[in-house]
């Protein structure tokens, strides 16, 4: 190295070995920057939110199919921290590969996945041979119960003053992240539940029978139908028939009547140990196919709301309910946990049941729960006319085969307001009433969500590296002016 700064007219020992450091740093410089940036990014965030935990790394590792996650981004999308994630799992995983994908320029293929909206950007899609997954940049924050609470003071305040017009769940979807309401990010929650469900060889297969399971369902409550093995079918029973591999069948909700022939269909399914899954907030006794229905197994519902003015009442509203867990639901929800169901209806049992039917009660009001016949002079309680006692709003009819139909008489169980406000306790008697037993919470597929630093900004050993160099090259410069000056003035 010194003859060759010799020879090209280097004397100066001490300029030289300057020079020869600049050299050296550039050169590490360059090797950092063609090393892939899942093996430079440097996690400096509290908590490590941007590392992987060995659980998630172990997950990776035991991928044996082609999985791909597919970022969507845009030039001014802002997905660097979770470009840094999606890389490590790119690292640890041999079969999993992680792709960018333009929202303008390559929104071909994201629409065979998903129908693309400008909302799509800084999502994620994974997939695999088996089916795709797709989880939405606001599913990918973290909303501790005190974040929940700030987020909540917020949206009241600004709907009270007629800023959004939004429903909770819909301003935390849109607003969350830009409003800084979101306290972390739950990146390894996410991606490991939807890793689970792209290569999971067999999971439960769900039939909606009401439309569109994505017209009535938000993408919270998609995806935890996925965290839970789930898959949802759009079948449409005039046209086709239940799968014969399908685990169950939903109504929900029962806005209008079903047709005779999707009513016949479920009867048959029932009949041959099928599970149907019914939930209505208007009763069914005014429609005839599903009053027909749930006679066949010792059911009705007539179209009376039940009110509560007693201490179970919430939201300042005595229709909307906090009711008591029976037989297999006792104890479903866990501390911090509650559940609430609004506008529900009377289920009412046969006092003859069909030959080996049986009816188990599942949810029940409290006991000072009423039902008003007039409403003509508002819901309160009117003691000439009303009745309080507990009564059923959630029950389980079950044949000797094994088929039942499990009616909830309320529409909005799944709403994700609701869930919020119950500290997800809702879905958790949901999955509870579907799986009996088997849900899973997809915020214990891996580990808890990490606290981060606010602002999050994920920095790479090349940039630190750019700085070092910098810093070197301003030090030279301003040693070898040094030496050049006392040179001079000697």
């Amino acid at each position: 190295m010194k003859r060759l700064f010799e020879g090209l007219g280097f004397r100066d020992r001490l300029a030289v070995k300057l020079t020869s450091a600049i050299l050296i740093a550039l050169a590490i410089l360059l090797i950092i920057s063609i090393i892939p940036s899942a093996f430079t990014t440097l996690d400096l965030t509290v908590g490590k939110a941007l590392s992987l935990s060995n659980e998630s790394i172990d997950l990776a590792n035991g991928v044996n199919e082609d999985v791909k996650i597919l970022l969507i981004t845009s030039s001014e999308s802002k997905s660097k921290d979770t470009e840094a994630v999606l890389g490590r799992y790119d690292r640890y995983g041999k079969s999993i590969s992680v792709t960018r994908l333009d929202a303008d320029t390559d929104r071909y293929e994201i629409e065979k996945y998903i129908p693309y909206t400008e909302s799509a950007v800084g999502g994620v899609i994974v997939s695999s041979e088996r089916r795709s997954l797709y989880i939405p940049r606001h599913l990918l924050l973290s909303y501790s119960e005190e974040a929940l609470a700030s987020a909540s003071q917020t949206y009241s305040y600004l709907y009270s003053n007629g800023e959004t017009d939004l429903n909770f769940s819909e301003f935390l979807a849109y607003f969350g992240e830009q409003l800084a309401l979101n306290d972390g990010y739950c990146f390894e929650s996410r991606l490991n539940a939807a890793i689970r469900y792209v290569t999971a060889p067999e999971i439960r297969r769900l039939c909606f029978v009401s439309g569109k399971a994505s017209d009535y369902f938000s993408d919270s409550i998609a995806f935890w139908f996925a965290a839970n093995m789930i898959e949802t079918l759009d079948t449409d029973l005039d046209t086709s028939d239940i799968p014969s591999d399908a685990d169950y069948a939903m109504v929900m909700p029962a806005q209008t009547d079903i047709s005779q022939k999707a009513k016949t269909k479920l009867s048959a399914y029932i009949a041959g140990g099928g599970k149907v899954l019914l939930a209505s907030s208007y009763g069914v006794d005014t429609y005839p196919n599903l009053s027909a229905l749930c006679s066949e197994m010792g059911l009705s519902s007539p179209s009376s709301y039940i009110f509560d003015d007693t201490a179970t009442r919430y939201f300042g509203s005595p229709e909307t309910l906090l009711p008591s867990l029976k037989g297999g639901l006792s104890g479903a929800i866990t501390e911090g946990q509650s559940f609430i169901l609004p506008l529900c209806t009377e289920i009412r049992v046969s006092e003859t049941l069909p030959e080996g039917l049986s009816v188990t009660p599942l949810i029940t009001t409290s006991d000072g729960a009423y039902v008003k016949k007039d409403l003509s002079k508002g819901y309160a309680f009117d003691e000439a006319t009303d009745t309080r006692g507990e009564r059923y709003i959630g029950v389980s009819a079950k044949n000797t085969l094994g088929g039942e139909l499990i009616f909830v008489s309320s529409s909005l169980m799944l709403v994700d307001d609701f869930d919020y406000y119950s500290g997800k306790g809702n879905k958790t008697v949901f999955f509870k009433l579907l799986t009996d037993g088997g849900v899973t919470d997809p915020s214990r597929l891996a580990p808890d969500p990490k606290p981060i630093s606010a602002p999050l900004t994920p920095n790479s050993a090349a940039m630190y590296a750019v700085i070092a160099v910098s810093v070197l090259l301003s030090l030279a410069a301003i040693a070898c002016g040094m030496i050049l000056g006392f040179k001079r003035n000697s």
